[in-house]
């Protein structure tokens, strides 16, 4: 499975354009400046239940441009976090405005506990979501909403996840 995932990441950043540049028009928004796209890293680290310390890598693929005279950015990331006592795989949807890392990411989310996580039971997968809130350094909380996969497990089938870090 892990295998897998990292043909996959690398495949994906093979694929995709290292930097692009371009002028767009879009008459949802009034651009006052050219917009960029790019592939970068994704890194981050946080802790918090159930992974208690994690480490997040990945690929984000960003576009940036100006409004208003402010910034702005959106972007996609994929981004696999071992931690200590759970791995987590996500597919995040990022926007951020300003200069100072501000801004949010949602998507879905994949957790599997092992060696005594917190408020979690251990060997154990999830499926659900998560969202992200960076109010300023691209550091903030993250909060999990997950449902036991496969669904059939006896015990309680719901885990609430909550951690901090900074960065993906």
């Amino acid at each position: 499975m892990r295998r897998t995932l990292i043909a996959a990441i690398g495949c994906l950043v093979l694929s995709l354009p290292h930097r692009a540049a371009a002028q767009t028009i879009d008459s949802s928004r009034t651009t006052t400046g050219p917009s960029r796209v790019g592939v970068f890293p994704g890194l981050g680290i946080h802790v918090g239940e159930p992974q208690k310390l994690s480490v997040a890598v990945g690929v984000v693929v960003r576009e940036e441009w100006q409004s208003t005279r402010r910034d702005h950015s959106r972007a996609a990331a994929l981004l696999v976090e071992p931690g200590f006592a759970a791995g987590r795989a996500a597919l995040d949807w990022v926007e951020g405005f300003g200069t100072l890392g501000s801004g949010f990411a949602i998507g879905p989310s994949v957790l599997r506990t092992w060696d005594d996580p917190w408020v979690a039971r251990a060997n154990t997968t999830y499926a659900g979501g998560e969202v992200m809130v960076w109010p300023i350094f691209h550091a903030g909380p993250r909060l999990g909403v997950y449902h036991v996969v496969p669904s059939n497990q006896p015990g309680r089938r719901w885990l609430i996840s909550f951690d901090a870090g900074i960065g993906m």
